[in-house]
């Protein structure tokens, strides 16, 4: 799935960028549905789609079109965890770990709706209900009057609602909101809480539904279905989400999506469901996986239709990738990573994008097999590195992912990086630096230099290999293996280095605190940890952990960074895999940037005339209906959308300024462009 929209950035000069991103939403979390428009939270960002367009064939189905809003639309992240519509049709998201999203009637872009309270972060629940907002969190329930409009300024938190459990599940029954933690079920009406009195309770409370008088709940590994004095109870393993539609009562289980009525109950699938809607004339629902980041045959989206299960037929999407490289023919190569925390580690792969579409080389699918490491030969063959503590050494691909051959008669099987150029050079984990030799069928080794945690290994092309290391900085050899130099953590203020590079002569170093120069003297030219280098003419990218950099050559100089706040840059967190080598850069100039939530592609024009004089746009952010005053504009100014769209709207002229009316604009961000002047930002909130 892959979402493309224009945006202006303000870059080495006035130019235009293009956002793609590339994510898997394969694993639904939550559902909500808006007139003919089905909304799913996933791994990979809000999918959406009109059931019309869904074609059957066989046990699968297409969805002819779909969408997908994901960072480039202003999430903070790709993983929701759970969606709701208000009244107003306005769309609420719930970010993991960064709190509620919404995007307005009307508008295309989400903004972060920042709630003053500490446990904002860890929304687990949204409901909203008339202008209340009601937010249930790790530190309990929280109810706030919007007063019917999407800014924060106006909201007042009502008075602590009682609850200071985690907040588990919503569930809306006519104007009665019920409120379910671990141990207890609450009801919220008419700005009070009370509790709800159930009459069975075997373990942890999860799900809740009520309709009327009847109810069902999720108790331990059990389901409580109750009709007036009469209770009933089976055995389904844990219950994840719960709908009573008409005096039937839809459950999805360990044991699959279950339907309840008269007493009887049906299994409509036998496969673990977490999440599910039902509409008029089928029911859609999410299986649950190992890990939500892959599935063998595709997505998890699943319909059952007149009693027949089918699944989606669709290429799958990655979203945690630790290594990329563009080959010779245009091809991008991805080793992705599907670990998930706490559960069995999945097959990894190797993948490649090209014209848009994703194939996947399948020698990879035993377990425990990470790739670490790719390397592009002369021969435009692929060196995949494996990292793991049963690996398979380096496996050897052609260009079009057909198995060549595979080197193990290896020191260790743990590879941490390859470099294929005029030599070929190896890093392995807790070993060191070895030169491989083609001797016919096979390759022998030589010992370069021991090392115990290398990270990187490359030549500089004047006969020096660089080493860069997790615990014990830079070091500098000759091909004979004898130490030239070494640069150490009172050099960096780290012993630890992610990459190293070199262009035009001059030494890139990454390390674990910024981004360092060699040229006859270490310069550090930014702070912030370094994951990756890429050059383009005269211009320097980093990747870092918290922005993407773009610096001058020739003076070292930062000329703009890409950020959360600024760009639909993720920022890289690796709780899983410490994720390095994953930005790449075509002949065009235009970005590759891989990480943990997926793939972006970012389309850069760097021929416009480098603009310095600025406009001066005040205030800002500004409050909508509020005068908007734009200085040091000697013609009229005109106002862009982030998708590129001029807007009609009066501006007026005061001496020297213009004023803009913002009464007539929707909140989000605009640009504001002069001839000859830099465009300047403007924050509608």
């Amino acid at each position: 799935m892959h979402m493309t929209v224009r945006i202006f950035l303000i870059l080495i000069s006035y130019i235009s960028t293009e956002w793609k991103a590339y994510t898997n939403c394969g694993y639904p979390m939550d559902f909500a549905v808006r007139e003919d428009t089905v909304f799913i939270a996933t791994n990979g960002g809000i999918r959406y789609f009109n059931p019309g367009d869904i074609e059957f064939s066989g046990n699968t189905f297409v969805l002819q079109h779909s969408s997908c809003f994901t960072s480039v639309n202003g999430l903070a992240r790709n993983i929701i965890t759970q969606i709701e519509i208000d009244s107003q049709g306005g769309l609420w998201a719930v970010v993991k770990d960064q709190g509620i999203y919404v995007k307005p009637p009307g508008e295309s872009n989400f903004f972060s709706y920042k709630l003053p309270f500490q446990s904002i972060k860890d929304t687990r629940s949204l409901k909203t209900q008339s202008n209340f907002l009601i937010v249930g969190t790790n530190d309990g329930l929280f109810v706030v009057d919007t007063k019917g409009d999407y800014s924060v300024d106006n909201d007042q938190i009502l008075p602590p609602q009682e609850i200071l459990d985690t907040v588990k599940y919503f569930y809306e029954d006519n104007d009665t909101i019920y409120i379910t933690t671990g141990g207890e079920v609450y009801y919220w009406s008419s700005g009070s809480v009370s509790e709800f009195t159930l009459p069975y309770i075997s373990g942890s409370l999860t799900a809740f539904a009520k309709e009327g008088n009847i109810y069902a709940y999720g108790t331990g590994d059990e389901l409580v279905f109750v009709s007036g004095d009469s209770i009933y109870i089976y055995h389904t393993g844990k219950t994840y989400n719960l709908q009573i539609n008409k005096d039937t009562v839809y459950a999805a289980t360990y044991s699959g999506l279950l339907r309840l009525y008269s007493q009887t109950m049906e299994s409509l699938t036998t496969i673990t469901t977490t999440s599910f809607v039902v509409l008029d004339s089928f029911i859609i629902y999410g299986a649950y996986f190992y890990s939500e980041n892959y599935y063998e045959i595709g997505s998890g989206l699943r319909i059952i239709k007149n009693g027949q299960n089918y699944r989606e037929k669709q290429n799958v999407y990655f979203n945690r990738y630790t290594s990329i490289r563009i080959g010779q023919d245009g091809k991008l190569w991805g080793g992705i990573l599907t670990w998930k925390e706490s559960r069995d580690i999945l097959p990894s792969k190797l993948i490649y994008l090209q014209n848009d579409s994703l194939f996947t080389v399948d020698s990879l699918y035993q377990r425990d097999r990470a790739v670490r490491s790719l390397s592009i030969d002369a021969e435009n063959n692929i060196w995949c590195g494996t990292f793991s503590t049963n690996g398979q050494g380096i496996i050897i691909y052609n260009s079009d992912g057909q198995f060549i051959e595979r080197i193990t008669e290896l020191p260790s099987l743990i590879v941490c990086h390859i470099y294929t150029g005029n030599d070929t050079l190896i890093a392995l984990f807790q070993d060191g630096i070895y030169q491989l030799h083609k001797n016919g069928n096979g390759y022998t080794y030589s010992l370069l230099y021991t090392v115990d945690y290398p990270t990187w290994v490359e030549p500089d092309g004047g006969g020096k290999i660089w080493i860069g290391t997790e615990n014990n900085g830079v070091l500098v050899v000759e091909k004979n293996g004898n130490l030239l130099f070494h640069f150490t953590e009172t050099d960096f203020g780290t012993p630890l280095i992610n990459v190293i590079k070199h262009h035009h002569g001059i030494t890139y170093i990454g390390t674990g605190n910024g981004l360092y120069q060699y040229n006859g003297t270490l310069t550090r030219l930014c702070t912030g940890e370094t994951r990756d280098i890429e050059f383009y003419k005269n211009y320097v990218w980093a990747l870092q952990d918290s922005a993407l950099r773009v610096l001058t050559a020739d003076d070292g100089k930062v000329v703009e960074s890409f950020n959360a706040g600024n760009s639909p840059f993720i920022p890289m967190e690796t709780p899983f895999y410490k994720v390095r080598d994953v930005l790449e850069i075509d002949s065009a100039g235009n970005l590759w940037v891989a990480g943990e939530e997926g793939l972006f592609y970012v389309k850069v024009d760097y021929g416009l005339q480098t603009l310095t004089d600025k406009l001066y746009v005040y205030p800002n952010p500004a409050t909508k209906g509020e005068p908007v005053y734009i200085e040091n504009a000697d013609k009229k100014p005109a106002v862009y959308s982030l998708d590129l769209r001029k807007i009609k709207i009066e501006l007026t002229r005061e001496g020297t300024r213009f004023i803009l009316n913002t009464q007539e604009l929707e909140r989000g961000l605009y640009i504001i462009q002069v001839p000859g002047k830099k465009p300047a930002k403007l924050f509608i909130k």
